[in-house]
């Protein structure tokens, strides 16, 4: 699945400022979704592998994984182990949760994001 998630975004990106956005979205999603530890373990080393076939330096974009793996964690509870926690002592829906938290979620990518351009 992240090897297949590489492919389509490095396809997909032609050039290599297309393919930094591409990368901080996939990395945000990752993180999401799965959690941070998912990000930094199996979705870097994809990352990694994809900058090296596409011949363009690997460190933006294994920046950009790295760091959203530690700050994209915000939107969901399942992202990170803190979140579980805080989701379980506030009492809010699921949805609630989210909602609150995709404003910052929004930011800490658009933050990460332009500094890493």
């Amino acid at each position: 699945m992240f090897t297949w998630a590489a492919a389509v975004t490095a396809n997909r990106a032609g050039r290599s400022s297309r393919l930094l956005s591409r990368v901080v979205v996939l990395a945000a999603v990752v993180t999401a979704v799965l959690s941070l530890d998912a990000t930094v373990v199996l979705l870097v080393p994809v990352v990694l592998a994809i900058a090296t076939r596409l011949q363009v330096p690997h460190r933006p974009y294994s920046y950009a994984a790295g760091h959203l793996a530690n700050s994209a964690f915000l939107l969901l509870p399942v992202s990170n182990l803190t979140n579980l926690l805080a989701f379980a002592v506030t009492g809010l829906s699921f949805l609630h949760f989210t909602g609150l938290l995709l404003a910052p979620w929004l930011v800490a990518i658009s933050v990460e994001y332009l500094l890493l351009r």
